[in-house]
């Protein structure tokens, strides 16, 4: 197993705390983080919880404030997040701006917590989409890849794998509403719940309600 300089994009949710795991556990022993704020109500939340990720693989997290770009550009999530709504090209924008922080770092990979589940909303998500910025990245700045070791996985089937790396799913967030605690009824809580519930595992999550219909949720971040 070869040491890895590389570069983690962490959101600070479920996906992203077990890429973090799933890094560490495959030579990816030179971690760096990164962090887009982008001015939304879940900010604060998503901030702390990306902190603590960082934290538990030893990186040391990097926040980059794109407030005023996502302003300019609509206000959308940047990135997928289930029946939220989604910049366009937005998965774009993140890698090169990830790109231009790994040669920054001296990082040689690019790390992204995309699954099955995101690629079957958008062709974003999808290897293809990837492979195309990586290519020009490669083209114009030399071996440098981005990785997505869980892009054949459903979203349980990187919880499932979180869990046997020992990831602390209590201290991650997703939810796109404002507050404390998880809302339970907005699409990304019932597609957290319902990847618990499709492995058959507690969920450690405090919800303000009880997740709503598990199964008219798509699987998202």
């Amino acid at each position: 197993m070869s040491t890895q300089n590389s570069l983690l994009l962490l959101s600070g949710g479920p996906d992203s705390a077990t890429l973090a795991a799933w890094a560490k556990n495959n030579g990816h022993t030179n971690l760096k983080a990164l962090y887009l704020r982008c001015g939304h109500t879940t900010d604060k939340m998503e901030l702390a919880s990306a902190d603590r990720v960082a934290a538990s693989v030893d990186a040391q997290l990097e926040i980059i404030n794109t407030t005023q770009m996502v302003a300019a550009l609509g206000g959308q999530r940047i990135l997928i997040h289930s029946e939220a709504s989604i910049m366009p090209f937005g998965n774009a924008i993140v890698l090169s701006m990830a790109v231009t922080y790994a040669l920054r770092v001296k990082a040689n990979s690019i790390l992204i917590a995309l699954h099955a589940d995101d690629a079957a909303e958008s062709n974003e998500y999808t290897r293809e989409f990837i492979d195309s910025i990586e290519k020009l990245a490669q083209w114009t700045q030399g071996d440098i890849r981005i990785l997505t070791p869980f892009i054949n996985m459903r979203k349980s089937e990187v919880f499932q794998l979180g869990y046997d790396l020992g990831v602390d799913y209590s201290k991650t967030w997703s939810c796109v509403r404002p507050g404390e605690i998880h809302c339970g009824y907005c699409g990304a809580c019932r597609a957290r719940a319902k990847a618990f519930d499709k492995i058959g595992k507690p969920d450690p999550t405090q919800y303000e309600q009880p997740v709503l219909a598990l199964a008219s949720v798509p699987a998202g971040r």
